[in-house]
C-alpha cells in the first residue's frame, strides 16, 4: 500500500440551513446536516461539494 497526501488548497463554509446548494456534488448521499461544510476548489468556483462535518474535522486544518 502507498499513502497519499492531499496537496492543495480548498475553500469552505459551514453548511447553513437555506444556503444553496445547486451545483454541489455529494449530495446523493443525503442532505447536509449541522456540522456539514460545502467546499470548492478556489481556481474553479463552480467545483463545489459536500464535505461530512466528521471527515472534515479529520482531515482539514485552517490556513493562517
Amino acid at each position: 500500500m502507498t499513502i497519499y497526501r492531499k496537496k492543495g488548497l480548498i475553500e469552505a463554509t459551514r453548511w447553513t440551513p437555506g444556503m444553496e446548494l445547486s451545483g454541489v456534488t455529494g449530495l446523493d448521499q443525503g442532505p447536509p446536516v449541522d456540522g456539514d461544510w460545502i467546499a470548492h476548489d478556489p481556481k474553479n468556483p463552480k467545483d463545489k461539494w459536500l464535505i461530512r462535518g466528521e471527515y472534515f474535522a479529520n482531515n482539514y486544518e485552517q490556513v493562517t
